[in-house]
Formats: C-alpha cells, structure tokens, sequence
C-alpha cells in the first residue's frame, strides 16, 4: 500500500476524534482542510487500515460501523440513550475471551472465529439525567 498524506491524515483522525468515529465523522472532521477527498476514499481506507489490523472496525447492529484507534484486546460499551460507545478494560480480557470459547465450543456444536464484546446500558451522564427526571405519573 503506498503511504499518501491523505491515508495518513484519515488514520490520525481516528487517533484523535473521541467515541470512536463512523466514516462520516471522519470525512467530515477532514473535509474542511482536504477539499479533494471524498468519502469513498475514506470509507476505504479505513477499511483497508482494519483488515491491516491498524484499526478496529465495529459492527454494531442497525447503526454505521465505527473506528477504533485501540486495537489491543478489549470490550465495547453502547450507551442505549446517547449512543456514547467508549473502551472499558477488563483484567486478563484474553484469558477470559479464551474461557469462554472453550466453554462454548465444549458444550456445544459451534466452532467459533472471533469473540467480541459489547456492553449496552447508559453512561454516567445518561443515568444523572434520568435520575434527575421527575418522576412520571401513573395512568389511571
């Protein structure tokens, strides 16, 4: 793969714009200083960079993949409310990972190719709104 500013440029955007961006908050981070790119470009290159293992790609479910500059081991947590999706770091997550596939595989017939984990709940900020909420009547 030749090595292009544009490549370098659309990897750092990953790096640095936080909740782990979908091509479009990519594209959209860029464009103002990069008129010629297009999001195509940068649909695949961040493509390319995850299939590299530069870059986690997350799949999650009815919404646009997103991009993980942290391609160490760890679980995914999705805010239900806000759709806030931030690392969470879990002690011996590969050990663990490992556990639970043999145990999978041991107790029944499917062979598996990749474990991922994703936490769905509220963040912090959504459990204080929610809690600051008055309480709704009844319907009687």
């Amino acid at each position: 793969m030749r090595h292009t500013k544009q490549k370098e440029r659309i990897l750092q955007a990953v790096r640095t714009i936080p909740d782990h961006p979908t091509a479009e908050m990519v594209y959209d981070a860029l464009k103002p200083t990069n008129p010629r790119l297009s999001l195509a470009t940068v649909y695949r290159n961040l493509n390319l960079f995850s299939a590299q293992g530069k870059l986690l790609k997350l799949d999650i479910p009815s919404e646009p993949a997103r991009f993980d500059a942290n391609v160490h081991p760890h679980a995914h947590a999705v805010c239900d409310s806000c759709g806030m999706l931030f690392d969470i770091e879990i002690e011996r997550y590969e050990d663990y990972l490992t556990d639970l596939k043999k145990h999978i595989e041991t107790h029944s017939d499917f062979r598996i190719s990749d474990i991922t984990m994703q936490i769905r709940g509220l963040c912090g900020a959504c459990c204080q709104a929610e809690s600051k909420e008055p309480a709704k009547a009844s319907g009687s």
